[in-house]
């Protein structure tokens, strides 16, 4: 009798599956094969390569729009500041500076983003700032500059002078 000449209800249903008993195995002792396996971890791999550089740039875009937000948080506060010094930055004893911005006017730069470089004149004010620890890239702001943040690369050069 062939297992065609068996009744249906009598061959168990294996739905999606293959056979995976060899001869001399009991039922019990069914696996993967070493291809299977090799398969799954080879998706998995190809999916890590896929998002981990996805994963580190997005990180990188959060750190940059940290210090864009706190460049223009401080020059808003700035703005606040010389327009309580009758439209000045500097005007006599005032300083509209960061240690100023920060006493009077609360300013809080987030955490890692460093503000340096202040440029303050009567009736302009300019700083830079980086996210310290990943601080290839600095933003800039200036007043006389159509009042947006810019960005540019730090040069080895320029990281050296501090600059």
């Amino acid at each position: 009798m062939s297992h065609r000449d068996v009744p249906s209800a009598a061959i168990p249903a294996r739905v999606g599956m293959q056979d995976r008993s060899y001869p001399g195995r009991p039922e019990e002792e069914r696996g993967f094969s070493l291809v299977e396996l090799l398969v799954v971890v080879i998706i998995i791999g190809i999916l890590a390569a896929v998002a981990i550089p996805t994963y580190v740039g997005q990180r990188e875009q959060a750190y940059s729009a940290a210090v864009q937000t706190d460049l223009r948080n401080a020059a808003t506060a700035a703005t606040a500041c010389s327009a309580a010094n009758n439209g000045l930055y500097r005007n006599g004893d005032t300083t509209c500076n960061i240690e100023t911005l920060r006493e009077s006017y609360d300013f809080d730069s987030s955490e890692g983003v460093g503000i340096t470089d202040e440029q303050i004149t009567a009736d302009r004010w300019s700083a830079s700032a980086v996210y310290e620890d990943r601080g290839d890239t600095r933003h800039f702001f200036d007043t006389e500059s159509d009042s947006r943040v810019k960005q540019g690369r730090i040069t080895a050069a320029a990281a050296q002078t501090g600059g």
